[in-house]
């Protein structure tokens, strides 16, 4: 990516992600335009997405 396209778009990490509340927040940051980061136990969340 782009040192500049980085820098415009505001990132969220988001522990917990493959479920419940964690997934939710995931889920609204992306639909507000940020760039989440995922992690979980479990590794079914652990992608990052855009």
């Amino acid at each position: 990516m782009p040192e500049s396209e980085s820098q415009s778009q505001p990132v969220a990490v988001v522990t917990g992600a493959s479920r419940g509340i964690g997934a939710f927040l995931a889920a609204a940051f992306e639909r507000a335009g940020y760039v989440v980061e995922r992690s979980s136990r479990s590794g079914g969340g652990a992608e990052e997405s855009r």
